[in-house]
Order: structure tokens, then C-alpha cells, then sequence
């Protein structure tokens, strides 16, 4: 599965370590990940960006979020962006994974916490659980995902089909 890992710029070398260690336990599975690497970015050269950086961030987001069948993203740190991208991913019908690391500084906002969505799952983690977490979730996406379309069509299309086969 093509999973988006998306994590709010910071600084802290605790989340950045819980970031490399959400990304190596997609990894480990056979999963492709697709990340910006925002949550790499030096957040002093933010404040420098041009028109033109802002238009293409702006893509590459948005074709990530596309090309995924998943979406897996850090809510410890309040992050605009990532709201922005869990409603995208929710609205397109993607199986989203919003994690909260248990010892964060910020609440999430009720809007999160409260919606009963069948594409969201809202997980509080630790360090040890995290691996456990993300294989459930990408078990029960894959289930999801894997969900029968049946298209029944009228006798003339099927025979018409068969004819120019």
C-alpha cells in the first residue's frame, strides 16, 4: 500500500525521532511511503519562502495525498497543514490514522477527537505501542480497501464485450 506520513516541522528531537521510527514501522511491513519531509525542514527557513516554493509545496502535497490509498499523520503538535490534510484525505474517503503521542503538550481539538468518521481512527501512542498501532490500522485499511465493486450491466453491453474480445 502507498501510505502518506505527514508531522508537523519541529524542532524537538523527541519527535523527530518518533517520526523516523512511525516511518521505519511502515517501512518494515513492504509499504511505500510518501512523505513531503516537512517535519525535516529547519523551521527558521519557513519564514523565507518564496510564491513560487509556497505553489509547489502546495502540489507535491496534494499529489501525495492523491497517489495514497492511506493517510498517517503525528497530531502531537497543533499544525493548520495537517487538519487541513486529515478533512482532504477524510473527504476523498481515505482510511485516516491521526496518532497523539501520550506525552504531548497540546490537546487536539475536539473537532478531531469527536468525529465519528469511518475513514478516521484516532490513536493516543507510546513508544512501545506505536509499531502495533500502525500494523492494526494498515490491516484494517487494507480490509477496507480491499471492499468487491460489482457493476452489473444490461445483456447487449456484456455481449458486445464479448464480441470484441
Amino acid at each position: 500500500m502507498k501510505v502518506y506520513f505527514s508531522a508537523t516541522i519541529t524542532d524537538d528531537k523527541i519527535y523527530k525521532e518518533l517520526y523516523e521510527r512511525i516511518i521505519h514501522t511502515i517501512k518494515k511491513d513492504g509499504h511505500k511511503v510518501l512523505e513531503y519531509g516537512a517535519h525535516k525542514i529547519d523551521p527558521r527557513k519557513l519564514l523565507n519562502r518564496s510564491e513560487a516554493d509556497i505553489k509547489n509545496v502546495y502540489k507535491e502535497l496534494d499529489k501525495f495525498l492523491k497517489q495514497a490509498d492511506v493517510y498517517i499523520t503525528d497530531i502531537s503538535l497543533p499544525s493548520v497543514g495537517i487538519g487541513y490534510e486529515i478533512s482532504q484525505a477524510i473527504a476523498t474517503r481515505k482510511p485516516v490514522l491521526a496518532l497523539n503521542y501520550e506525552k504531548k503538550e497540546y490537546q487536539p481539538l475536539a473537532t478531531l477527537e469527536g468525529n465519528k468518521s469511518k475513514y478516521l481512527r484516532y490513536e493516543t501512542y507510546t513508544k512501545d505501542n506505536i509499531q502495533e498501532i500502525i500494523q492494526s490500522f494498515l490491516k484494517d485499511a487494507k480490509e477496507q480497501l480491499d471492499t468487491k465493486f460489482i457493476l452489473i450491466i444490461p445483456p447487449e453491453i456484456d455481449q458486445y464485450l464479448n464480441l470484441s474480445r
